[in-house]
């Protein structure tokens, strides 16, 4: 099968939103902000807006955004998916914008994950991608992302959303009963497995 993995928060520790937060803000309105992702995870129209700025400047800073480290277990259960026989793709929705982290994302993204199938720099809406790939699976944890990918026709992968310390305002994401929620990429590999035995039967 052909399966997609999100980068930023997925594959690799991207702290950026809750570090920013967490520096910004007093406690209590870090953790008003917080509560409120938690409650509508759609958009980051919640946090101030020169918070935001100060994100926004990091997620456009290329030595930040390749100085990230692989997620727990993201290169093991890459290879564990590759030695299955699968095609693993990153998307990567930092092809939003041109400038120094698009031109530098793919020799980071081929580093740490040299065995993967391929690299697509996208925009927040990865549809065409996963068409143009016949991609399966979808492993992603921007919400906003798989509300396109359901809102889609042309479309219907399996869809596992990772709910990690850096977006666990996940769990409360109830779009479709068909989106499974895990807290840990090692689960990835025994949903896959699942699906793929109930797709075959």
């Amino acid at each position: 099968m052909n399966i997609m993995f999100d980068l930023d928060s997925t594959l690799v520790l991207n702290t950026i939103v809750m570090d920013t937060l967490h520096e910004m803000l007093p406690f209590e309105d870090a953790y008003d902000v917080i509560h409120n992702l938690y409650l509508d995870y759609t958009s980051y129209t919640g946090i101030p807006g020169h918070v935001k700025a100060v994100m926004d400047s990091r997620f456009d800073d290329g030595l930040i955004m390749t100085s990230l480290k692989p997620n727990l277990h993201a290169q093991s259960v890459v290879q564990d998916l590759i030695n299955q026989g699968h095609n693993v793709y990153v998307i990567t929705a930092r092809g939003s914008k041109d400038g120094e982290v698009k031109d530098v994302t793919p020799a980071f993204i081929k580093s740490l994950f040299p065995m993967i199938s391929g690299i697509a720099l996208t925009g927040h809406n990865k549809n065409k991608t996963i068409k143009q790939l016949n991609i399966d699976v979808v492993v992603e944890d921007s919400t906003p992302v798989i509300n396109n990918i359901l809102d889609s026709t042309d479309i219907n992968p399996f869809i596992i959303l990772l709910s990690n310390e850096n977006t666990p305002w996940n769990w409360n994401y109830a779009r479709s009963n068909e989106i499974i929620v895990v807290d840990s990429l090692l689960e990835i590999p025994f949903m896959i497995e699942e699906y793929e035995n109930n797709k075959i039967l």
